[in-house]
């Protein structure tokens, strides 16, 4: 549940309880649920904490691996432009995540910027050296840019597990 849903029903609660001890003496003649004023207070704060919780999600810093989920729904939907500017700033916010790099090489593949490709490929392995699919991904740039030799290579690292 959202934060905001959180917050109104602990608004509605603080409602509920707020209202008992009003309800009891118009109907009842006396002040009955003593701990109805406390509780009501007490969702009021949590209502409070929930909305200031659910303004401050839409300000603050994204999570990298949401950023990146979000490129690869818009590059699926053919919004390729707006993918990729959400892989670099997924980058800007996190240098080290190399997955950003890797998706934004094969983004740059796919539209023939094979160049801009090989730079994301190269920061992703600089970043993760183990990954052998990384080399893979790299040695099909060199090849779009006629470096057999060097995709030849790249190839072997793959298939050797990284570096």
């Amino acid at each position: 549940m959202s934060p905001s849903r959180w917050s109104r029903t602990a608004f509605a609660i603080a409602l509920v309880f707020g209202s008992l001890p009003v309800a009891s003496r118009l109907m009842l003649g006396d002040w009955e649920f003593q701990g109805a004023a406390g509780i009501a207070c007490l969702c009021v704060a949590a209502g409070v904490y929930f909305k200031v919780l659910d303004r401050r999600s839409f300000r603050g810093v994204s999570d990298p691996a949401a950023m990146l989920d979000q490129a690869n729904q818009l590059a699926a939907a053919g919004r390729s432009d707006r993918a990729l500017g959400r892989l670099t700033e997924a980058i800007r916010q996190s240098p080290r995540f190399w997955q950003a790099f890797q998706y934004r090489g094969e983004l740059h593949l796919l539209h023939d910027r094979p160049e801009d490709a090989l730079r994301d490929f190269d920061q992703a392995i600089a970043i993760a050296p183990a990954e052998p699919h990384l080399y893979a991904l790299r040695a099909q740039a060199h090849l779009v840019l006629g470096d057999d030799v060097a995709s030849a290579r790249d190839l072997e690292a793959a298939a050797g597990g990284g570096a």
